[in-house]
Parts: structure tokens; C-alpha cells; sequence
């Protein structure tokens, strides 16, 4: 009687294997099936990516795949063009550009045709070179790759468009930047002689601060601050530079060029201010000559001590989201200027920001220190 018993159970144990024998099988098939698919992916992607990049001129995965550890060597000018090339890939690429879209007009086509252009020009560049030093032509190529990025960006926002700079040669025929102010970093220009080129920001409508570096020049140099676009060309404003001393000067949203005069032909450099990569103001500070500090402590009383004639200007960083017309943003407020060798006692700002000290001998500042509570009583 239990053997006819079992011997169903396990009729039915049999049947129900059976049943579900097909669907576990497959579960198991598809499971292995996507794993090999993910797997040939993985394997096949990279390829296929670098093959389209490599089809549009991006990526050529010759010299600049050799400069980090090339085993051949490749010059320090090459490895310094390459890091700037891909500073400037990166910020091609994160621009969102589409050529074909509904609201794409011709000129924006245009720029970033010229955009493109440029980053496959310089990555032609760079593949070709050798140990003459081009850096130069490539930065050249580059910086106008992004000037038309800042006219392209313009046009979709619906701010004015910065003029584009030609020289007499450049009128007479196609552009041909060989040459100019640009460097590998892209807030930063340097030249010899005098200069005319488009200003590049991080923020198009927050005022900026610009430090020139009067270290090596031989004479005085004018920076201009100019507005060119086709509704506006004017001067701005204008600052001068003495030989042997740097300045800060503040950029308004509305500057679209920066006009160097440099009649020494010894050679000049600007920057953009990056506040948070300056040398903090400490409690106590020691200089041989001026300098540029990030201030941050606030509106207490300090006493400087001077061995030459001294001013010390600050200016607030701003970080305003539009198009800035504060006032306090747009110049300099002096905090303190000394004649000749002195010892005094000022107060800093409260606001945090950018200090300037101009002089051209030593100086030292120190915190004065607050009165206990218990001699208050």
C-alpha cells in the first residue's frame, strides 16, 4: 500500500521537474547570454568610440597618448601643448551644441564650426610634432577655438557678441593665427609688444579680477579694457603698470577685449585671479616687496609697518549670478596709504576678498591684539 503511495508521490515529483525544467533552463541560458553580451561590450566599446572620434579628427591616439611615462620621451613643450589641448577637448566637449537643432542658426554654426575646426587642427598639430618648439601656433589655434565658443555661447544666451580681431595681414586673406598672447592655461595670456585679443572668463556676466605682472616689464604698460560688440566699441577703462610692480585690475561683465600697449617690447603677463590659490593674509605677515593675499579675517585692526611709501587697496570678490552693477564689485577700495617709512595702525575690511599691498621695499602687518575681559574690568 506505502510502495503505491510513493510510487505516485514520485509520479508527481516527476512531473512538476518536467514542467518547470524548460523555464529554469532558459532563466539559466539568458542569464549566461547577457553576461557574454556585457562582456563583449565592455570588450568591443572603447574600440568602437575611439574609432568614431578618430573619423571626426578628435582623439588621434598618437602624441598625446605617449606623454604621460612615453617611453621614447617627448619634449617639455609637447607634454605642456598637450595638457592645454585637453583642457581645451574637455570644454568642447561639455559644450551642449546641437548643429541640426530647430533653433541653430547659421552663425552659430559657424562658430562652432571654427570651434571644431580648431580642436582638429591642434590635434593635427600635435601628432606632427617634433622637438621644434610650436607651442605657440597650437596655443594660438586653440585660443580661437575658444574665443568662438564665448561668440557662440553669446549668441544662444542673447547678450551682445564680442567682435572677432583681425590683423592688416589677416584682413587681406583667410584668418591664419600663427602667433599671439595665448598660453596653455586658459585664463592667462602673456606677449611681447603690444596686444589686441578677445578676454575669456569663467562666468560671462560676473565681474572679474585680473592680475598683470609688471615683474619683468622695463617701462610703463597700458592695459586696456575694452567693449566691442556691434552694438558698442568704447574704451572702458585704462590702467597702467610701472616697471618692477604688479596690479590688479577689475574687469566688468561688459569687457569683451583686452588692449595691451607695451612700447618696451620686454614682455608682459596677465591672469585671471584665482582668490582661493592666493597666500591667505595671516595674523602675522612678512614681504620684501607687494603682493596679492586672500583676506579673510574680518574687520579687525592691524598695525603695519613700512619701509618705503605703501597703499593697500581691496576688492570684494564677487560672485554675483548676473550681470553685476554693484559698485563696491566694480573698484577698488583703499584701505590705507602711507608716504614714505612709517608705522601705523589700520583696519581690515570685514568683507572677505582680494588685498593688494603696493610697495617696493619690505613691510610686515600684525594683528593688534584684543583686550582680555579681564583688564576691560
Amino acid at each position: 500500500m506505502f510502495d503505491k503511495r510513493e510510487s505516485v508521490v514520485a509520479e508527481q515529483v516527476r512531473g512538476a521537474v518536467e514542467g518547470l525544467l524548460p523555464a529554469l533552463v532558459a532563466e539559466q541560458l539568458a542569464g549566461l547570454v547577457a553576461e557574454r553580451l556585457a562582456g563583449l561590450v565592455a570588450e568591443q566599446l572603447p574600440g568602437l568610440v575611439a574609432e568614431q572620434l578618430a573619423a571626426m579628427g578628435i582623439g588621434a591616439p598618437t602624441v598625446r597618448e605617449a606623454v604621460p611615462g612615453s617611453e621614447h620621451g617627448t619634449s617639455s613643450w609637447i607634454r605642456e601643448a598637450c595638457e592645454a589641448f585637453a583642457d581645451y577637448e574637455n570644454q568642447f566637449l561639455s559644450f551642449e551644441f546641437d548643429p541640426e537643432g530647430p533653433a541653430t542658426s547659421s552663425t552659430m554654426r559657424r562658430y562652432h564650426w571654427i570651434a571644431t575646426e580648431a580642436l582638429a587642427k591642434a590635434s593635427r598639430m600635435l601628432d606632427e610634432a617634433d622637438e621644434t618648439d610650436e607651442s605657440e601656433a597650437v596655443y594660438a589655434v586653440i585660443g580661437r577655438g575658444r574665443g568662438a565658443l564665448v561668440r557662440l555661447d553669446a549668441v544662444r544666451s542673447g547678450r551682445p557678441v564680442p567682435l572677432e580681431i583681425l590683423t592688416a595681414e589677416e584682413l587681406e586673406g583667410p584668418p591664419k593665427p600663427e602667433r599671439g598672447p595665448h598660453t596653455a592655461e586658459r585664463f592667462a595670456w602673456q606677449g611681447v609688444g603690444s596686444a589686441d585679443f578677445s578676454f575669456d572668463r569663467p562666468f560671462p556676466q560676473r565681474t572679474t579680477l585680473l592680475l598683470c605682472d609688471g615683474s619683468d616689464y622695463k617701462g610703463e604698460v597700458f592695459i586696456k579694457l575694452m567693449e566691442r560688440t556691434e552694438q558698442t566699441v568704447r574704451q572702458v577703462e585704462a590702467h597702467r603698470v610701472e616697471e618692477g610692480l604688479s596690479e590688479v585690475v577689475v574687469v566688468p561683465p561688459e569687457v569683451t577685449h583686452l588692449k595691451v600697449e607695451d612700447y618696451s617690447d620686454v614682455g608682459w603677463t596677465a591672469r585671471l585671479i584665482e582668490i582661493y590659490k592666493l597666500p591667505a593674509l595671516e595674523d602675522m605677515t612678512r614681504a620684501d616687496c607687494g603682493g596679492v593675499y586672500h583676506h579673510t579675517l574680518g574687520d579687525v585692526r592691524a598695525t603695519i609697518q613700512c619701509l618705503d611709501s605703501i597703499t593697500i587697496s581691496f576688492y570684494q570678490f564677487c560672485d554675483c549670478a548676473s550681470h553685476c552693477d554693484v559698485s563696491g564689485h566694480r573698484k577698488a577700495r583703499i584701505v590705507a596709504t602711507i608716504d614714505g617709512e612709517a608705522r601705523a595702525e589700520i583696519v581690515l575690511p570685514q568683507e572677505s576678498g582680494v588685498l593688494e599691498v603696493s610697495t617696493e621695499d619690505a613691510w610686515s602687518l600684525d594683528l593688534v591684539p584684543e583686550p582680555s575681559a579681564a583688564r576691560q574690568g
